[in-house]
């Protein structure tokens, strides 16, 4: 651990951003990079979603889709699996 680790910093560097609690990593870590392509995606089905507001069937799909894609981010974010995802990739 370097002493600025140790320290900390008494402001939050421009090129950082928060991983997790009071860890601060790279803009570009991959972790911060995977949230921000999940989080374009959604904001791309939501368009889709109004798009196609009065197709009962495809709007449920694409429900289902923002609250999957919902449940990974909150997983990553929490830093835990999504078991829904996991039993996918066994079954």
């Amino acid at each position: 651990m370097t002493q600025r680790q140790r320290e900390g910093y008494r402001e939050k560097p421009e090129n950082m951003t928060h991983l997790r609690g009071n860890l601060l990593v790279m803009k570009t870590h991959p972790r911060i990079v995977f949230r921000g392509k999940v989080d374009t995606i959604q904001a791309k089905v939501l368009l889709l979603m109004e798009e196609y507001r009065n197709e009962a069937g495809f709007y449920k799909d694409l429900a289902d889709i923002l609250n999957g894609l919902r449940e990974v981010l909150g997983s990553e974010v929490k830093g835990r699996g999504n078991q829904r995802i996991l039993s996918l990739r066994s079954g």
